[in-house]
């Protein structure tokens, strides 16, 4: 999955083949064709891969207010990761991506229990929110020189979004009492 990963990043999803994975990652042609049938079958189990993954640390950054911390820190160890999940924002559009849809519900139950500010739109706050976070990041990343220089980035960048996150859309109220967050399919 790795190798696909950077490969998908490097070249884009439609110049990449199960052939030339298995031929980066070492294994023989057959074996990856066991595994994956066709092209479409690779790139939808790296990008499935990478929105539980990157879901999941949304999750728990945002439930402990630390605006996506772990994912911010291993994506400054890896851009190709951010540059998969543009892409396929850009290619899904924003009805069918998965980490905006995951968002909308979240906020949905935000707006729902009253933690957002008035006038606050649950599903552009996702939209935005979601669309913010991983270009935002890449962005501020790809600028950097090294490993290192990414980590310091990510640090600024975490510290920045947090406040623009938990202090520019959320009540007064929801800020002085965090609420955990639904349990969210």
């Amino acid at each position: 999955m790795k190798t696909a990963m950077l490969l998908m990043a490097e070249v884009g999803e439609q110049a990449v083949s199960v052939s030339e994975v298995a031929r980066r990652a070492g294994v023989t042609r057959p074996g990856a064709y066991y595994h994956f049938k066709k092209k479409e079958d690779l790139i939808a189990a790296v990008e499935e891969k990478l929105d539980k993954e990157l879901i999941y640390t949304l999750d728990r950054s945002f439930a402990k207010r630390e605006s996506f911390e772990d994912a911010s820190d291993l994506s400054a160890e890896d851009l190709s990761l951010l540059k998969i999940r543009i892409q396929q924002m850009l290619r899904d559009g924003a009805r069918k991506d998965p980490l905006i849809a995951h968002y909308r519900k979240l906020f949905r139950w935000h707006a729902k229990h009253g933690h957002l500010r008035e006038g606050m739109d649950p599903d552009m706050t996702a939209i935005i929110t979601a669309s913010a976070s991983l270009v935002g990041l890449f962005l501020v990343l790809n600028g950097a020189d090294s490993v290192e220089e990414r980590a310091k980035q990510a640090k600024r960048f975490r510290k920045t979004y947090k406040t623009f996150v938990f202090e520019g859309i959320f009540t007064p109220a929801t800020k002085a009492e965090w609420p955990p967050p639904p349990e969210l399919d």
